[in-house]
C-alpha cells in the first residue's frame, strides 16, 4: 500500500482551504453544529469497536454534494479485524 502513498501528490495550500470551506458551507447547509459530528464520530467509533480494532485519532469524516443529496463519507483506518468478535 505504501508503494502507491508515494506517486500521490501532496495538496497544495490553496486546495486545502478550499477543500476545508467547502467543508464549513456544507455544515452550514445540513445546520449541522461540530458538537454533533463530534457525537457521529464517536458513535461511529463505538459500533465499529468491538469489530475492528481502529485508529481513533485518523478518522476522516466529510460531507460532498452529489446533486440534491449529502453524502457522508467516512475514512476510518483499520489496523485489524477482532477475530474474537466472531
Amino acid at each position: 500500500m505504501q508503494l502507491f502513498g508515494r506517486f500521490r501528490r501532496k495538496k497544495t495550500p490553496r486546495e486545502m482551504a478550499k477543500e476545508r470551506l467547502t467543508q464549513v458551507l456544507i455544515h452550514d447547509r445540513l445546520g449541522m453544529p461540530s458538537a454533533l459530528s463530534d457525537e457521529l464520530r464517536e458513535a461511529l467509533i463505538k459500533a465499529l469497536s468491538p469489530y475492528l480494532e481502529i485508529e481513533k485519532d485518523r478518522i476522516d469524516l466529510r460531507f460532498d454534494r452529489e446533486r440534491r443529496l449529502y453524502i457522508l463519507k467516512a475514512t476510518i483506518p483499520v489496523r485489524r479485524v477482532r477475530t474474537e468478535a466472531w
